[in-house]
């Protein structure tokens, strides 16, 4: 790990990443972790979706230097737990080639995104944990719904995104997300068209059919489309380190003509900023040089956006800063978001339209009696 980044980080962080390093291969100094900070260490690992891939550096630490290793029941519990994360990575590898069989079947082109195909890029690719499928179909979004209901797979539960299906979990509980575009796009209409223009062509020209049975985009597609990606669950939900850790083996297994494509285009898709910030985490948080970096390391946005991560956890499901009290939550959710704009001013007109629609929805659930009385709406009743 970076100094630069020892200074503003507790030592509940510092050792987290420090053990994420450790674990995928890299040459780093472990502490001797008490028994209190190993527990920190496995909850901080659930938080970030990342339990099997600690444990991996639990297992070379029983090779090094047992001694290091945590105690005993923590360690079954966590070897446990790994176990059961690389069967499961066997279930979402054999149900992704059978969606792959079941669309192209049907005569669509087909790809997994982020997941299944970000995993054979670790170490041990059962490590990674696994959340959902993104798989995506091409045809646009009237004929994918046409083949999901010739397939009997829209069965009116199916939730319908900007661009993507969110299907019901199957019976195996796998959820599954039918992409019809390539990416979640971006709020900026000109950069969102090239962006979405580039993934569509790099998409079909750059798919490969694993030993598993699906078939995965190629270097430049994900690290254009997971950037785009990282961007959107920043606003929306959350970004945790199991994102940063794709994203970083996605950038060791590119070539130096793949990095310099993408970061060519970055300032066009809008997505310069958010690569600078991120490119800076990753140097410090994993000790790359600059070479690999396909853009310049931005300090101060890099120190927010890892302090941010650290905060959230995985998708922002285990934000150590919620409020059990709920306006003082949906004031400190509203706080956060001012930050974005320094952060990205592109952020600021989403953001002002979403703070619009948010109060009027708030509005809208008043009695009428208050509505009209109170707000001074007599005369508008026809637009509530």
């Amino acid at each position: 790990m970076a100094k630069d980044i020892q200074s503003f980080l507790s030592q509940r962080d510092r050792s987290l990443l420090s053990l994420l390093s450790y674990s995928l291969g890299q040459d780093v100094v472990l502490s001797r972790f008490t028994a209190e900070e190993w527990q920190r260490l496995f909850e901080d690992a659930t938080r970030h979706s990342l339990v099997g891939v600690l444990f991996e550096g639990i297992k070379r630490l029983q090779k090094e230097d047992r001694t290091l290793c945590p105690p005993l029941p923590l360690m079954l519990r966590w070897a446990g737990d790994a176990e059961n994360i690389s069967q499961l990575n066997g279930v979402f590898n054999a149900e992704a080639a059978r969606l792959t069989r079941l669309f192209e079947g049907e005569g669509h082109t087909t790809a997994i995104l982020k997941g299944q195909a970000n995993a054979k890029l670790y170490p041990n690719p059962c490590s990674r944990q696994a959340g959902d499928i993104d798989i995506y179909v091409s045809g646009g979004k009237e004929r994918v719904m046409a083949t999901l209901q010739q397939l009997g797979m829209a069965d009116g539960t199916i939730d319908v995104g900007y661009h993507h299906f969110a299907l019901p979990h199957n019976a195996q509980g796998i959820e599954v997300e039918v992409h019809f575009l390539p990416s979640s796009g971006h709020n900026h209409a000109a950069c969102n068209e090239r962006l979405q223009q580039y993934l569509d062509a790099e998409l079909i020209r750059g798919l490969t059919l694993t030993d598993e049975g699906f078939r995965i985009p190629s270097i430049c597609f994900a690290l254009t489309m997971q950037l785009a990606h990282i961007r959107h669950h920043l606003r929306h939900e959350g970004v945790g380190l199991r994102q940063l850790t794709d994203y970083w083996l996605l950038l060791r297994h590119s070539t130096d003509e793949e990095r310099r494509d993408v970061a060519g285009r970055l300032k066009e898709q809008g997505l310069y900023t958010v690569a600078r910030a991120l490119m800076w985490v990753i140097g410090a948080v994993f000790g790359e040089h600059d070479s690999l970096l396909p853009v310049p390391p931005a300090s101060r946005k890099g120190r927010w956006l890892l302090g941010k991560v650290l905060q959230t956890g995985n998708f922002g499901k285990h934000d150590r800063k919620k409020q059990q009290v709920l306006w003082r939550e949906v004031l400190r959710q509203k706080v956060e978001l001012l930050p974005l704009v320094w952060f990205e001013p592109e952020f600021a007109p989403t953001l002002a339209a979403e703070e619009w629609r948010y109060w009027l929805c708030i509005v809208r659930k008043l009695p009428e009696r208050i509505r009209y009385r109170s707000l001074s709406l007599r005369d508008h009743r026809e637009a509530w």
